[in-house]
């Protein structure tokens, strides 16, 4: 008996699904298969579906099957593809799309390329910053989700080696015969609206946001808010509820009922009518009647790095605090390239040290305080030796 009891024991140790859960299996073909990206394509639910996996699958063939362990939905989290008894890999993406679209050229250093769609169509295509690393190796491709039967402008393409996704901020059709000309006007959308804070007051939230970048200008921004989550994806720009417009990077919005839950959304537009590849990060906020009425910070002085001290080994740097600061950011970059990064920074000054592979490089101390009405405050300080 006891024999009987550690063989069992063993068998559940050495069982690579001894402790996982599976809401299901489903066997299913492989349509299209890339060893070298770690991609294929699948059929599930009656949609097309994009697999990125980790691991070392190399049984996997193009034309043949493979086990979908799914825990609920189709996702990558906790998702496997099964080989077999022994053999898994990780399912760390998982996408619905549409097709792909081969990539003919890509501009160096830029987020304009030219693309042939499956039908044989040629495109001149711009995306948003988020896919600066389009890939440029030849008979390379990109995912394509498209929302109608040819591919359009705010379409979403996946990169091929799960490094995200973007939307296209621009189409256009591409004549061979004809020379390559980028196209008139401002074409370049905002970069996506960062760092939205939710400040909950009596009947009303105070929103603030670190403001969008343009290679123009930003005309103005967009604030949506709702009682629920709203995946934005699935919606236009005009479709989104309550929206406002404002000129600033803070806005108090009014109205709203205390003791419940708003989620709120904003999105940078340009002076050409461009507008951010997606809406800001959800931010979220619970008005209370005990709170007081939020009241503009006082002026105060600004942010300032000193250098105090300098030695045959070390630099020492300080600052001052200002009022009302509840967190500091520390950055220092060499050659623009970040060292170190300290996002709870408690004192008010650094000691650098003179290292051999800092000498003769172009260094940066940066110093960001952010107060308790979600202000941020920076100040930089270059040097070098």
């Amino acid at each position: 008996m006891k024999k009987l009891i550690i063989s069992l024991v063993i068998v559940a140790l050495l069982s690579p699904y001894a402790n996982a859960s599976y809401g299901y299996t489903k066997r299913v073909t492989i349509l299209s298969l890339n060893k070298t990206t770690k991609n294929l394509t699948i059929e599930h639910e009656n949609k097309l579906w994009l697999i990125h996996y980790t691991g070392k699958c190399d049984e996997l063939t193009e034309g043949g099957e493979v086990i979908l362990s799914i825990t609920s939905t189709l996702n990558s989290n906790g998702d496997l593809l099964k080989v077999s008894n022994y053999r898994t890999c990780p399912i760390d993406q998982a996408q619905v799309i549409t097709g792909k679209l081969n990539i003919d050229y890509v501009y160096a250093a830029e987020t304009n390329a030219i693309i042939t769609d499956e039908s044989g169509d040629k495109y001149w295509m711009y995306v948003d910053a988020r896919c600066t690393t389009l890939p440029r190796y030849w008979k390379s491709y990109v995912y394509t989700f498209q929302g109608g039967p040819k591919i359009a402008k705010g379409d979403y393409i996946y990169l091929p080696r799960n490094e995200g996704k973007c939307s296209i901020t621009y189409l256009d059709e591409y004549a061979e015969s004809t020379s390559v000309e980028k196209p008139e006007g401002d074409v370049q959308s905002p970069t996506m609206v960062s760092e939205v804070t939710a400040v909950p007051e009596d009947g009303a939230v105070r929103l603030n946001w670190k403001p969008a970048s343009d290679n123009v200008a930003i005309d103005y921004y967009i604030i949506s808010y709702s009682p629920y989550h709203i995946n934005t994806e699935n919606f236009e720009v005009n479709s989104m509820p309550n929206r406002i417009k404002t000129t600033e990077t803070s806005y108090e919005v009014t109205g709203l009922t205390n003791k419940r839950n708003y989620y709120f959304y904003v999105l940078a537009v340009d002076t050409s009518g461009n507008q951010s590849s997606d809406w800001s990060p959800e931010e979220t906020a619970m008005p209370q009647s005990s709170i007081t009425t939020y009241t503009p910070p006082v002026a105060h002085e600004d942010l300032t790095i000193s250098k105090v001290q300098e030695t045959t080994s070390s630099f020492l740097f300080q600052w001052n605090r200002l009022p009302s600061v509840i967190r500091q950011t520390v950055i220092l970059e060499t050659d623009g390239k970040r060292q170190f990064v300290s996002t709870e920074w408690i004192g008010d000054s650094i000691r650098i040290d003179k290292r051999t592979d800092r000498k003769g490089k172009d260094m940066k101390l940066i110093v960001r305080q952010y107060d308790i009405h979600g202000q941020m405050f920076e100040d930089t300080i270059e040097f070098k030796f």
